[in-house]
């Protein structure tokens, strides 16, 4: 079993790519200073890239061991087990993830009003999914259309604020965003949300008249994920091995 995992993984360049750098990230951010670990600025892209590691990691496990997918999919939910993963990616990919992007959005937003507008849409996906789930309309182990649309359209609009508020607030005026590790994280992330928006919105046409541009998106869409994921190393890196002064740490 546990060799059917290794290979499943090792066979699969995205999810290879997500393991070897959630493991350096991981370790990376254990050997900060603590001072460090308590800030928001480490701790919510730690969240995200181990939130990342680990469900993606679960989701190949649970393609391959069908016994303990079925057991977890009884214990979760009452209806017939059908061979499928998808509530894990349901779970932690569609919204504790978005949630996750919305936090490391919404903590480098200075302007008040803007930041308001991002809380704001932080609130209302959380509401949206709970309800949409508790109602029965999007349960947990089925298709989730509407929230997965509607949480890329959000992290889409909240990358948008942010760059309202880099070319706007007084506090990024002086700064060069090309020396901001967030401003490469964010771009990546409006990027690659913005990718996945258009291939869902016209996912009919291309899985079944244009497959080869269909597939050609997946795999940039991966290849902009793993490119935020190693942002996040790197940041972790330049923290442990080039310290800034504390005084600059509120600049990046």
């Amino acid at each position: 079993m546990t060799k059917n995992v290794i290979l499943s993984i090792i066979e699969d360049p995205y999810i290879l790519s997500i393991s070897i750098l959630g493991i350096i990230g991981i370790f990376l951010f254990l050997i900060l200073a603590k001072s460090r670990k308590r800030e928001p600025e480490n701790y919510l892209p730690f969240l995200l890239l181990a939130l990342v590691f680990f469900y993606e990691n679960l989701g190949s496990y649970l393609m391959v061991n069908k016994a303990f997918n079925q057991k977890i999919h009884e214990w979760l939910f009452d209806v017939p087990f059908q061979g499928w993963n998808v509530w894990s990616f349901n779970l932690f990919y569609s919204q504790v993830s978005k949630v996750l992007f919305l936090l490391i959005i919404l903590n480098h937003i200075k302007g008040r009003k803007l930041k308001k507008v991002t809380y704001g849409l932080l609130i209302f996906f959380l509401i949206l999914c709970i309800g949409l789930q508790w109602s029965g309309v999007e349960p947990l182990y089925g298709i989730q259309p509407i929230i997965y649309s509607i949480g890329n359209s959000f992290i889409i609009f909240a990358c948008g604020l942010f760059f309202i508020d880099l070319i706007t607030d007084s506090f990024y005026l002086e700064l060069d965003p090309l020396k901001l590790w967030f401003f490469w994280f964010i771009t990546l992330t409006l990027f690659q949300s913005s990718l996945v928006f258009l291939s869902e919105v016209s996912f009919e046409y291309l899985a079944f008249r244009n497959k080869p541009l269909y597939y050609s998106l997946v795999y940039i869409s991966q290849f902009l994920y793993v490119s935020m994921m190693l942002s996040i190393v790197v940041k972790f890196a330049l923290e442990k091995f080039f310290p800034r002064p504390k005084t600059a740490l509120v600049h990046a």
